[in-house]
């Protein structure tokens, strides 16, 4: 499986070449990055990808994993927010989790 998800790492870098403004390819290639383990480079790829469409629901669930996984709790909560003012739902699995780990501050 990491062999699988290495060569699409390598078409996905072959993707952003010819098409560097492509938030979906930043989005698939953070979300292999975090199935690698990754989870500083996918933070940078999924950010990558919010910043190019601030709304892209294929971003904001990934990204909140990779966060949990760096026990980043309180920028995975931010990401949540940004997620809920972009009106894209978050799976109740993803928020549970966060939940317990670190419950949602009170702005």
């Amino acid at each position: 499986m990491d062999g699988d998800l290495e060569a699409a790492i390598k078409k996905y870098e072959k993707v952003m070449v010819l098409d560097p403004e492509n938030s979906n390819g930043y989005a698939y290639w953070g979300a292999a990055l975090e199935q690698l383990g990754d989870h500083s480079g996918a933070i940078i790829k999924l950010e990558r990808a919010l910043e190019i469409m601030p709304n892209n629901s294929n971003v904001f669930g990934i990204l909140i994993q990779a966060l949990l996984n760096q026990n980043k709790y309180k920028e995975a909560w931010k990401v949540v927010k940004k997620a809920r003012n972009a009106t894209v739902s978050i799976s109740p699995k993803v928020l549970n989790r966060l939940t317990l780990l670190f419950p949602e501050p009170i702005d």
